[in-house]
């Protein structure tokens, strides 16, 4: 899914992004309903579970994902956010996560799969990592068609994930 699409995933927020999961708890807990169209109780299963399946290579990281119907079913894209370093001599400095992603364990989850795809462009002058480099799972889920992305970075739109202190701290944005 580009970018730029239409998405219900991750919203803007005055200084960073969170995830659906967070911002759907955090609506329940001041008694407004989500936006409509809000993805399904199994597709938000499906994307927590693919969460678990990436393993950064180093320090912590936190997934976020971007999601919309369409007329051929449910288009969903999965990250690693970003980490802002606060403090020393990094201070400042936005580092995208290097990772792992157990791709069976994912396909697992599907009852059936009609393609698997690895997109890769390496000499693209793209501004974000996941227009670089993606994976994409097309199949059914629960009856339901879905696509799925997994992403090398976090879409241009989203800020950093955490914020990573010098001392070993961090903090959720």
């Amino acid at each position: 899914m580009p970018s730029g699409a239409d998405s219900l995933g991750v919203f803007p927020l005055p200084h960073s992004h969170l995830a659906i999961r967070h911002l759907i708890r955090q609506l329940e807990i001041r008694g407004r309903s989500p936006r409509p169209h809000a993805p399904p109780e199994w597709l938000k299963d499906l994307l927590h579970q693919a969460a678990d399946f990436f393993d950064p290579c180093s320090g912590d990281a936190r997934a976020g994902y971007e999601c919309r119907q369409t007329p051929n079913g449910w288009e969903a894209a999965i990250f690693l956010g970003a980490n802002e370093c606060v403090g020393g001599r990094d201070d400042g400095r936005i580092q995208p996560t290097n990772f792992r992603f157990d791709v069976r364990a994912l396909l697992e989850r599907f009852d059936r799969t009609e393609s698997v795809i690895w997109s890769a462009f390496p000499e693209s002058d793209a501004a974000t990592p996941n227009d670089r480099s993606f994976l994409t799972v097309k199949g059914t889920v629960g009856g339901e068609r879905v696509t799925l992305q997994i992403c090398a970075g976090p879409p241009e739109s989203c800020g950093p994930a955490m914020k990573i202190y010098s001392d070993g701290r961090y903090e959720l944005c």
